[in-house]
């Protein structure tokens, strides 16, 4: 049987620091949030921050089945091209806004993930259930909240 690349095994690290990144975020969301509907989006962005926070867990556990190590997530923005967030507030808006696009980033760095499992169904079949939950929140409930089109 043919041992897996470590490929496979770093770029899960690298989307384990993605979702650190996209968690922190939210995060930064949840506490920034003022207006209005602050309890709705204080809520969701919490909810939101727990789901990728959880999930960087797994990519990191994932990525730790081949590597001896994995660096700091605190170091996270040495590895990933998630942009980290720094409005000082957001309202209703800017929230959604600001949700959206971490959705879009998770999409990319699953995807990515998921390529580089070639011939790994166990890795890419996770990355589609991760995918199959983005996009229902990204194009379904994400739309429904926004006050314009994206």
């Amino acid at each position: 049987m043919q041992q897996p690349s470590t490929g496979v095994f770093t770029q899960a690290m690298i989307t384990g620091m993605d979702y650190t990144l996209i968690s922190n975020n939210f995060k930064h969301i949840h506490l920034n949030i003022v207006g209005p509907k602050f309890d709705r989006i204080h809520e969701l962005a919490d909810t939101y921050y727990t789901h990728f926070t959880d999930q960087a867990d797994f990519f990191f556990e994932l990525a730790l089945q081949s590597l001896d190590a994995v660096d700091n997530p605190s170091n996270a923005v040495n590895y990933s091209n998630v942009p980290v967030i720094t409005e000082s507030t957001y309202d209703y808006d800017t929230a959604c806004n600001s949700m959206y696009t971490e959705f879009e980033n998770a999409i990319t760095a699953i995807t990515m993930l998921r390529e580089a499992a070639t011939n790994m169904t166990d890795i890419q079949s996770d990355c589609d259930t991760e995918l199959s939950y983005i996009n229902k929140e990204l194009n379904f409930f994400m739309r429904k909240r926004m006050t314009r089109n994206v």
